[in-house]
């Protein structure tokens, strides 16, 4: 006998047999489309003009997508997540924000997020689909907002009348710029501080100053009080009194001050 068939989709591995009890084999071919399909193998003998059919049915394909995640979610910083995908077909990846990427890995894809710097939170859709099957799966992407900061370890500063230099600590993820309202102090910039310095002062008034820490796009700011002492001037005598002999004659006195100073008689007393 012969083994034959007219569908393509039925491959005979056994196509000829003798008398006697024989296997026939044969092997069927994936069913891509979404109906049922019959098909038949003919088994025939010519010399008696004999024929056997096996009629065979295979069950209409079924396109399925399983998404082990279809809701992801980023920081601000950004990075990069796994989804594992499984289909049963070849299928497509989509998106269309531009501050996402998707790659195809042996599990899935890779969804790799741009670091944001929107103070409000953004959303994509990522869509796995097959324009032959007419099916799609889609993922949600969240993105949270980015949240500037500019703070600072000290917000005042304490300055004596000799002046001098302190500094302050400075954390920040964005960009920043410093001014201040005084012509009499000085700082100088580095790279997470600044270092504030300021002279000697002889006012009798003391003097205020503010430094400020600003970021114009994301209006945030911080201010720092400068303050500096006001001179005290003092002077003092070792002595306050001094009595001499009737025939007069010369005594010294340590006079201690913080200014110029001078001396004057103001007043004499005379024995009565």
């Amino acid at each position: 006998w012969t083994a034959t068939s007219d569908n393509d989709w039925i491959i005979i591995r056994t196509q000829t047999g003798k008398a006697g009890i024989e296997e026939l084999a044969f092997h069927i071919m994936r069913n891509e489309e979404e109906h049922i399909r019959d098909g038949i193998i003919v088994i025939k003998n010519e010399d008696y003009d004999l024929i056997a059919e096996l009629y065979i049915t295979q069950k209409a394909f079924v396109p399925a997508i399983t998404i082990n995640n279809e809701m992801l979610t980023f920081k601000a910083a950004g990075g990069t997540q796994e989804v594992e995908i499984s289909t049963n077909f070849e299928y497509e990846v989509s998106e269309k924000s531009d501050w996402l990427s998707v790659k195809k890995n042996d599990k899935g894809i890779n969804v790799i997020a741009l670091e944001s710097e929107i103070v409000e939170e953004r959303t994509a859709e990522i869509t796995i689909s097959s324009r032959k099957y007419n099916i799609s799966k889609r993922i949600k992407v969240t993105q949270k907002a980015f949240e500037p900061v500019i703070s600072i370890n000290h917000e005042t500063l304490m300055f004596t009348v000799e002046g001098g230099s302190q500094k302050f600590e400075i954390t920040a993820n964005i960009d920043y710029e410093v001014n201040t309202n005084a012509e009499w102090l000085s700082y100088t910039q580095n790279k997470n501080s600044i270092t504030v310095t300021v002279p000697n002062y002889a006012e009798v008034e003391e003097r205020t100053a503010e430094i400020t820490i600003s970021n114009e796009k994301y209006n945030i700011s911080k201010t720092i009080k400068v303050t500096q002492s006001a001179f005290v001037p003092e002077i003092s005598a070792a002595k306050s009194e001094l009595t001499f002999e009737a025939v007069g004659g010369k005594q010294s006195v340590t006079i201690t001050a913080n200014t110029t100073a001078t001396t004057a008689a103001l007043k004499t007393r005379e024995n009565i």
